[in-house]
């Protein structure tokens, strides 16, 4: 059995932003839980939103499966759109980051000029909002156990970590 955590977050989710620092500090104690990175966004189209964060999912999910620094890619988006409040939905900015991570630059702009990562965008909010009818990101999933957050607070960084905690334990 893969002990393998699905993390659902949104780039434009200020609990995200924090949860997800909080997460990279317990990672280092449960070196046998990969993690399944799916971003989401808390908004969908035709959602109104400030922001949609679709585009910068679809790199997300391109630099998961390519085995690329998806880590540092979330930290340089969350950096770029709540410290230098710099545009998310910006191709050309998405390109530099990705590159940033280890992507080729030229790649990226071709993954979103012909949004090829649409549909897995899709399919991630499908999943947290409808499936499993997740109240709010960030949020974890491990064997059908869900710790989410919801009701305007963050999951507590020690439920999460019960959570990995059980999944690292889990034959």
């Amino acid at each position: 059995m893969s002990k393998k955590i699905k993390v659902f977050y949104d780039y434009t989710c200020p609990f995200c932003y924090k949860g997800i620092r909080e997460l990279q500090d317990i990672l280092p104690d449960y070196k046998s839980v990969e993690i399944e990175w799916s971003p989401c966004e808390a908004h969908p189209r035709p959602e109104p939103a400030r922001i949609h964060s679709d585009l910068a999912a679809q790199v997300g999910f391109y630099l998961a499966e390519n085995g690329l620094n998806i880590k540092k890619y979330n930290d340089l988006v969350y950096e770029a759109y709540f410290e230098n409040h710099q545009r998310i939905d910006d191709k050309e900015l998405l390109a530099d980051l990705a590159e940033q991570a280890g992507a080729n630059r030229e790649d990226i702009l071709a993954l979103l000029a012909a949004n090829k990562n649409a549909k897995k965008v899709e399919d991630s909010n499908i999943e947290v909002w409808e499936t499993l009818a997740i109240p709010a990101v960030p949020s974890y999933a491990y064997d059908g156990n869900v710790v989410a957050s919801g009701g305007g607070l963050l999951v507590s960084i020690s439920k999460v970590a019960e959570l990995f905690k059980f999944a690292a334990n889990d034959k």
